[in-house]
C-alpha cells in the first residue's frame, strides 16, 4: 500500500532549478532531438553539452532537467553529478540528483543528497517530503515519519505527504495517529483507494469498528470495481457478527477476482460455519493449489478436516516441514488431534508447546498488551 500513496504523492513534486540565459540554442537543439526521438544524436549532443559546461552551474542544472523531463534519467543524473561537485552547497543541485536517483528507485543514492538538500532548505517542503519517502523505501521508518511530519507543518493541505504519512504511522503501530491523518488526507482528495483501505485498517485498529465499518463501505461504494474494497468491506460486516451481509461482499470480491486468496479464504470459513463443510475444503484446496505455502489455507483446512475426524490429512497438513514454528494455532489443534487419538504424550507435547510459544507472544506484546499497544500515540 505504500507503494500506492507513494506514487500518488510524488507526481506533486517537480524539479527545481532557477531559469538562466544558458546557451538557448544548444538547449533548443537538444530538445528537438529529444522531442522527435532521435535519442541515439540527443544523447550525444547532451553528453557533449554535460561535459563542456562542467564548471558552469546554471547550465547543468537546465541539462539535468531537460533530460530528466525526458526520462533520460542517466545523463540527467551525470548533469546534476556534476553540478553537485561544482558546488555542494547549492540546494537545486543536491535536490535534483535526489529526485533523479528517486525515480529511478535509487533510493540508498537518493537519501544523501535529499539529506543535503533539506539541511540547506530546512523549510523546503519539496525536499522533506521527498526525504520522508526515500527514506521510507530504505526502511528508516521513524526518521522517514519525523520528516513527513515536518513537511506536515510546512504543507498541510498536501494530501500525498498526509496519505504516505499516515500509512507509516498505521505500519508501525500508532492506528490512532493513522486515522486522524488519513481521514485529513481523504478529505482533500477523496479519489485515493489506498487510502481509504489504510483509514479502515486503522480505524479497525484503534478498536473504533463502527468508524472502520462505515469508511469500508463508502470504499466499496467508490469503488465498486476494487476487489480489495469490497474485501475489506466484508472483513469488517464479519467483525460486527453480519455473517450473512459479510458473506455477500466476499462473494462481491470473488467475482472479481477469483483467485484471491484472502477472499476465497473468507468464503471458506463462511461455509464452515454454515456447516457446508465439503465446499469450506474446496475453497480451502483452491487457495492452496495457487499459494501452497499459505499458512492460514493449511491451518483453515486442517480445522475441516478434524471437524471431519480427517486426522491423518490434518496432521500432513500441520507437521509439513518449513513451517513457522512459532505459531501457537497449529500446536493447539496438534494436541487435540493427539488426544482425540489417545496419544496422551504427543498431546502433552504439543499443548505444551502450544502454551510456551503463547507465552511469549504476551512476553512480546503480541497478545495481552495489545489495547495499549494499539492506543498509543507517536511521541517525536
Amino acid at each position: 500500500m505504500t507503494q500506492a500513496v507513494l506514487r500518488a504523492g510524488v507526481a506533486f513534486v517537480v524539479m527545481v532549478c532557477r531559469a538562466q540565459d544558458v546557451s538557448p540554442q544548444d538547449l533548443e537543439a537538444l530538445r528537438s532531438l529529444l522531442r522527435t526521438g532521435r535519442l541515439t544524436q540527443a544523447r550525444e549532443a547532451a553528453s557533449q553539452l554535460i561535459d563542456g559546461a562542467e564548471k558552469h552551474l546554471p547550465t547543468l542544472l537546465k541539462l539535468g532537467q531537460i533530460l530528466g523531463v525526458a526520462k533520460e534519467f542517466p545523463l540527467s543524473e551525470r548533469a546534476f553529478m556534476r553540478a553537485v561537485e561544482m558546488s555542494p552547497d547549492s540546494y537545486e543541485a543536491q535536490f535534483n540528483l535526489g529526485f533523479t536517483r528517486f525515480q529511478i528507485r535509487n533510493f540508498a543514492g537518493a537519501a544523501e543528497p535529499l539529506e543535503k538538500a533539506a539541511a540547506l532548505r530546512p523549510d523546503s517542503f519539496d525536499a522533506n517530503y521527498l526525504l520522508g519517502a526515500t527514506l521510507s523505501e530504505t526502511g528508516r521508518k521513524l526518521e522517514a515519519l519525523r520528516r513527513l511530519r515536518t513537511a506536515r507543518k510546512i504543507g498541510p493541505q498536501h494530501a500525498g505527504a498526509l496519505s504516505l504519512l499516515g500509512v507509516l504511522y498505521l505500519g508501525q503501530g500508532y492506528p490512532l495517529d493513522a486515522m486522524e491523518t488519513l481521514d485529513e488526507a481523504r478529505r482533500l482528495d477523496p479519489s485515493r483507494l489506498p487510502v481509504w483501505l489504510a483509514l479502515a485498517e486503522a480505524g479497525h485498529d484503534a478498536f473504533e469498528f463502527e468508524k472502520a465499518l462505515r469508511w469500508a463501505s463508502d470504499a466499496a461504494s467508490r469503488f465498486p470495481d476494487s476487489v480489495d474494497a469490497h474485501f475489506r468491506l466484508g472483513f469488517e460486516l464479519e467483525t460486527a457478527g453480519r455473517f450473512d451481509d459479510a458473506r455477500a461482499a466476499f462473494d462481491r470480491a470473488l467475482k472479481l477476482k477469483p483467485d484471491h486468496p484472502e477472499a476465497r479464504l473468507a468464503v471458506g470459513r463462511a461455509e464452515s460455519r454454515a456447516g457446508n463443510r465439503g465446499a469450506a475444503i474446496e475453497h480451502f484446496k483452491a487457495v492452496l493449489r495457487a499459494q501452497p505455502r499459505n499458512a492460514m489455507a493449511r491451518l483453515e483446512l486442517a480445522k475441516a478436516l478434524v471437524a471431519g475426524r480427517e486426522f491423518t490429512g490434518a496432521k500432513l497438513l500441520l507437521l509439513a516441514p518449513g513451517d513457522d514454528n512459532r505459531d501457537p494455532a497449529p500446536h493447539l489443534l496438534l494436541h487435540q488431534i493427539y488426544q482425540a487419538e489417545g496419544n496422551t504424550a504427543e498431546s502433552a507435547r504439543q499443548r505444551a508447546r502450544y502454551l510456551e510459544l503463547t507465552s511469549a507472544r504476551i512476553a512480546g506484546g503480541m497478545s495481552g498488551t495489545v489495547a495499549s499497544r494499539k492506543l498509543r500515540r507517536f511521541v517525536p
